[in-house]
């Protein structure tokens, strides 16, 4: 190992890279820096380092489990010859942040042990891990825990890891950029146990045995422009007792749920796009939603409580706005729904009803939509009482407006029902 003192002005300069952003490759190897070779210790090197100093190691695989136990700078270096490879030999952590405001860049750890153990396990405040890959662990790829804060995971890879690719326990005020969490054998992305106000934006998950982004206890956090392809076992994005999030312009494709909220209370879901799942957005047990301008679409399922645009179930005062919902099954349905409004939605091409309240979905206004062109009815109530229907258009459908004898005390009025085969059924 070959090692010396930094300069500290040279050692604040990159800092200051660091955080603005400045700083995307790898600075050349000085004599006055720490570098470590295949069959040195990483370790040896952090160790004998102080705070500040700057540890380059080279291509190769180490074997061993590093703790960074102070503020230093680990770079992998010698990129044409790939990644240095930190094995963990099947039993603790490949490498742990154990100190405040360290910065990791470009090294790939693997074969750590079983929980609570990661590939790459910060339990410390500020640190930047950025363009490693944490992949085939034996848990998760990644771990902040420890109500770790203030950590930067940018352009990371975290696939084919037994327990999570990228998992945030009790951690807040985080970023997540750019990351591919894939193939895991539990979730993409997991947000878990008050891991609040964390900033989620523009990852990839896909193909993961579980959810790919899924908040659990989690409030506060910003979900934007991510994607979520391919978990076809449970849902692009799943929000479970989780209240106050903000999800915008993500892309759910190809999963069982494409979007799914469990007793989740006062999220904002906008903008997104959910498309060629089992069930596009699906709300259960959720109050105090604001749900507008998705698109929910194309959605694969073929039978009762599948292949909805919408499903909303025992769940109230939520509002759905602007959204659009076509060529799926059914497109909005409530059931067990009440006090939910549905204002200026284009509900259209689904293959059986365009809006269905069924079972005592009671007391929901449905203002200003367009339900059109849909194969069965355009709007249906079936068992429900008390609702408004109101300027809608409903046009184009196999029977416009639908009421069964056993739904009562129900207001239709100032609807536009044009063009159907038949135009109010009751």
């Amino acid at each position: 190992m070959k090692s010396g003192r930094v300069k500290l002005g040279r050692v604040f300069l990159f800092v200051f890279l660091i955080a603005t952003g400045a700083f995307d490759g790898v600075l050349s190897v000085s004599a006055d820096s720490h570098q470590v070779y295949p069959g040195e210790s990483i370790q040896d090197a952090v160790d004998a380092a102080e705070p500040d100093d700057i540890v380059f190691v080279h291509s190769g695989t180490y074997y061993e489990n590093v703790n960074v136990t102070k503020r230093l700078i680990l770079q992998g270096a010698d990129l044409e010859l790939g990644l240095p490879v930190v094995d963990a030999g099947g039993n603790g952590s490949a490498i742990t942040l154990s100190a405040d405001w360290i910065f990791i860049q470009a090294f790939t750890a693997t074969n750590s042990g079983d929980y609570p153990e990661a590939g790459i396990k910060a339990i410390s405040n500020g640190n930047t891990i950025k363009y490693c890959n944490a992949s085939g662990n034996h848990n998760d790829g990644i771990l902040l825990s420890a109500a770790s804060r203030f950590n930067s995971l940018i352009n990371n890879t975290a696939n084919d890891n037994a327990g999570n690719g990228i998992k945030l326990y009790n951690s807040s005020n985080n970023t997540l950029r750019g990351n591919n969490a894939s193939a895991n054998d539990n979730n993409g992305l997991y947000l878990y146990d008050s891991s609040n106000n964390n900033t989620v934006i523009n990852n990839t998950v896909s193909n993961n045995d579980a959810h790919g982004i899924s908040l659990y206890h989690s409030n506060n956090n910003n979900l934007t422009d991510n994607s979520a392809s391919s978990n076809v076992n449970q849902s692009g994005i799943y929000l479970a007792h989780a209240h106050n999030n903000t999800i915008t312009a993500n892309k759910a494709t190809g999963n069982w749920h494409g979007i799914f909220f469990l007793y989740s209370n006062s999220n904002n879901l906008t903008g997104n796009s959910a498309s060629n799942n089992t069930v596009a957005i699906r709300i259960d047990y959720s109050h105090n939603n604001i749900i507008t301008n998705n698109t929910a679409s194309d959605s694969t399922g073929g039978s009762v409580s599948l292949g909805d645009g919408f499903s909303l179930s025992h769940s109230s005062n939520n509002t759905l706005t602007g959204n659009t919902v076509g060529d799926n099954f059914r497109g909005i349905y409530f059931w067990y729904a009440t006090n939910n409004t549905l204002t200026a939605n284009n509900v259209t091409d689904n293959h059986n009803t365009g809006i269905l309240l069924e079972d005592s979905s009671n007391n929901n206004t449905i203002q200003s939509n367009n339900v059109s062109s849909n194969g069965y009815h355009g709007i249906e109530l079936s068992s429900s009482k008390n609702n408004s229907l109101t300027t809608n258009s409903v046009s184009d459908n196999h029977v416009g407006i639908s009421i069964d004898s056993s739904s009562s005390h129900n207001t239709v009025s100032a609807n536009n029902v044009s063009f159907n085969t038949d135009g109010i059924s009751v």
